[in-house]
Order: C-alpha cells, then structure tokens, then sequence
C-alpha cells in the first residue's frame, strides 16, 4: 500500500503545475483593483520546477522465541514448592533502501502541451486526481502557489533590480581594441624550395633526404644533374635530365608542402583559435555565428592542407620505393612522370586551400569588428534601458514528507503442566516504515550561452537546502 507510482506521481505534477501555476500566471485583475498591473503573476510563464523525489522503505522484522520449564517439589508446611528454568532468545533484521528521482520541468513546454490539448489525453488520465491520501494525490501546491504569491497580489513585492540567489548583473566586455588586431592578409608568399637543386633539397628534413637517396639510385641520376637548377635542367635533352627535373619538381612539392603546413597550423593555433576565445567572452551572442562559421572553414581548409601534404608525399613514395635492380625502363619513366604530375597537381590544390584559410581569417576579422559594433550598440542600448528587472520572488519551494507505517505481530501462548511458552510479551513482530519526499522547486532557470542547457541554481540551492533541513535536525539550546 505504501508503493508509489513514479509514473503517476510525475502526471500529477504536471497537471497540478498546469493547472495552478500556469491558470496564476494568466489571471488578470480587475483594473480598479490592480491599475498599475492587471496581470502581476505573467513572469511564471518563463519559469522551471526542479523536482526531487526521495523514496525511502524501512523493513524491520524480529522474533523472540521463549520458554520456562517448572519442576514440582515436595510439599514443606503445606506449602508448595516448583523449580522453574526459563530459556529465550531474538532475532531483529532491518532493511533500509532508498530511491532518489530528480528532473526539471519548463513551464513553457507545460503551456505548449496544454494549447495542443495533450494535457487532456489518456496519456495524463485526463488530469483526473486519483482518490486517497497517498503520496500521488493531493499535493497542496495550490495552497503554495497561493501563499507564496499573496504579497506579489497586494503590490507588497513588484518586478525590479530585485537580485535574486545566483543572479548578476550582464558580463561586461573587456577593455579590448579588436578592430586594431589583423590577422594575416598575404595571399601567396614565395617558394624558394621550388627554386633549389636537388643536392639542396636533400639537406632539407629526414624523409626528404630519404625520399632523395632512394630517387636518385633508382634512376641513375649523375652528380652533376643534382647541382643544376630547373631551368637549367629543362634545357637537358636526355632522359636523365627529364628525370633529374620531375625528382626535383617531387622533393621541391614535399618541402614546401610541409613548410606551409607548418605554417597554417601555426595560423589556426596562434590565431583563429585565440581570437575565437575573446570572441566568446567578449561579443554578444546574437551575432558570433558569422565569427563561428568563419573559424569552421579556416579548421576545415586546414585539414584539407594537411590531407594534401599526405598525399605529396605518398607520390614521392610511390615511385621511390621501385625496384632498382635493372635500369629504369620506359614504364618506369612513365610512372616518374605521373608521380610528378599528382604531386604539383596535389601542391596546386594545398595553395588553395592554405588561401581559403587566409580568407577565412579575414573573414573572421570583418565579423568580429561588425560584431563589436553591434554589441556597443546593444551595450548602450542596456544602459538607456536601466538596471535589468528580476521577478519579485525568486524561488518557490514545496517539501512534502508522507509516512507510511505498517506493523504486525503474533504471541501465541502455550500454558502447560511444566512448560509455559512464550516467555517475552511478544514472539513475532515486523515493522514497515515508508518515508517518501517529495521536493518542487519552482523558479526562473538562466539561458545557457550560445544554445547551451539552462542554469537553475537558484532552484539546486534551494532543493539542497531542503535536503540538509532534513538530514540535520533543527535543535534549541
């Protein structure tokens, strides 16, 4: 009898905040009796109930078996003598388990279930309050709601620069000149690996020097051919000096390719990222997402420029690692060639990705310099506006503690000529003990940043105080 039903209990709540909270929210005075504000409760609308449910069952059971055996004596002056020995003993077990349930509710997803005339289903038993006095059906919130909110019905508490638990002014903006910040602007620096021969290039970085070694054996390329530049070796008309250009057009592509890596990530690391961080803490939520979208595309490209390195240097693989063992044939030539050819291609597409992450780095500035201007605007704006207005009560709090206790026993009682049984006043008793608690906090929850969940620490503190009123008993000296 003492069980309680989650799923009904949450039904009764929401109905019961449905139709006493929310019917509060929208009543509206005569104007003779409130002229400066017909509708003082509207501010419940917006609100949230943090609800915590503790369901706690205490099972006690004990026996107590015992007997006395009596002996009869001889008789002295008519006076008769026993001998009696009595014998007992007790068994006493207790379980105790505890079940805690705790989630919030918005009264604005309350209001919308109730336009759409959800709240009026099968789903909710229609809102019918079920009878009894257990914990699932009368909650007394209307009661509360009327009690709490009986000075904002006089005029006693009014909306103002009321500041309630946990709540603070708007975050002003640090003392940052942003629009003098730049990022980089160069669109293509020089190439001077592209313009280096290839006895250059192999003083470069480990896997060029290995990629250069491995080249240069497998295709017979002279000493000399190393030492000369690409236009000098465009002018050769043998086949080593076509191949002596594509191993330099290869080991050039590598070197650079890594060397502008180096630097895009240099870029998003020491730039965009930081920039974006005084972006968020600085500019106002309502236009950062062009400065989000711009900080996107310049990790997004520069994901891209690492991709294509891997991809330079898988064609500089490619052809390296072929067998040497004979001469390289026409088909290997051919295959030096195509290597060459995916690698400028590969290199082309790297330029154009490490630009889009310039791009989106100046992109990113105009935003945060249209952005700063709009939150100065929206700043001043505050200002003319006055201090912000909180709601004349900051909490609502409803602590309701049901007991339920169920006990039983059994003393069966044996008189005997020499054994009486039981000994104790009772041989077989239990104990049940259900305490259930419910705690319904209801307030204002502050909008997360940027999309982010709801803050409602005005109503944690208030349920975890709760919590402590019950666990610490309240004592006068």
């Amino acid at each position: 009898m003492a069980a309680v039903d989650v799923d009904m209990l949450i039904k009764r709540i929401k109905c019961d905040l449905n139709k006493i909270v929310l019917e509060k929210a929208y009543q509206a005075f005569p104007q003779e009796v409130r002229p400066e504000r017909r509708q003082p409760f509207l501010f419940l609308r917006s609100w949230a109930a943090k609800v915590r449910l503790t369901v706690a069952v205490d099972d006690t059971f004990a026996v107590s078996p015992g007997a006395s055996y009596t002996q009869p004596l001889h008789t002295v002056n008519n006076v008769a003598q026993t001998f009696t020995l009595g014998a007992g003993g007790a068994l006493t077990t207790q379980a105790v388990r505890q079940e805690d349930v705790e989630f919030l509710l918005s009264f604005k997803d309350l209001d919308a279930e109730n336009d759409s005339g959800r709240m009026n289903t099968e789903l909710y038993d229609y809102c019918q309050q079920p009878p009894g006095l257990l914990l699932e059906s009368d909650l007394g919130l209307d009661r509360l709601i009327d009690a709490a909110l009986k000075p904002v019905e006089t005029g006693v508490l009014k909306p103002g620069n009321n500041f309630g638990p946990g709540v603070g002014p708007p975050p002003a903006i640090p003392k940052v000149d942003l629009p003098t910040v730049t990022l980089e602007t160069r669109k293509v620096e020089p190439r001077p690996s592209l313009e280096l021969t290839i006895s250059q290039l192999r003083e470069g970085p480990e896997k060029i020097r290995q990629f250069s070694t491995k080249l240069i054996q497998k295709f017979n390329i002279p000493d000399d051919l190393t030492k000369q530049t690409t236009e000098q070796l465009n002018k050769g008309q043998t086949q080593a000096d076509q191949n002596a250009a594509r191993i330099k057009q290869i080991l050039g592509n590598a070197t650079e390719a890594t060397s502008i890596e180096t630097k895009t990530q240099a870029i998003i690391n020491n730039v965009i990222k930081p920039r974006y961080g005084i972006a968020q803490g600085t500019l106002d939520s309502s236009c950062i997402k062009p400065v989000t979208e711009a900080q996107f595309e310049a990790i997004a490209q520069s994901s891209n420029v690492s991709a294509f390195v891997i991809n330079i240097d898988k064609a500089a693989e490619s052809v390296a690692d072929r067998s040497s063992t004979a001469p390289p044939s026409p088909a290997d030539d051919d295959a030096l060639k195509a290597a060459a050819d995916k690698s400028s291609d590969d290199f082309n597409k790297l330029i154009a990705a490490r630009d889009k992450v310039i791009d989106a780095s100046n992109t990113m500035t105009g935003a945060m310099r249209t952005c700063l201007k709009k939150t100065k605007e929206i700043q001043d704006a505050k200002k003319k506006e006055g201090p912000p207005v909180f709601d004349p009560v900051s909490t609502i709090t409803e602590t309701i503690n049901f007991y339920v206790t169920v006990t039983g026993n059994v003393t069966p009682t044996w008189k005997l000529v020499r054994v009486t049984a039981p000994t104790a006043g009772t041989f077989l008793s239990g104990i049940r003990k259900d305490t259930n608690t419910l705690i319904l906090s209801m307030g204002r929850p502050t909008p997360g940043q940027n999309g982010g969940p709801p803050n409602t620490s005005a109503m944690d503190s208030q349920i975890l105080y709760s919590i402590l009123g019950q666990a610490i008993p309240a004592s006068r000296p």
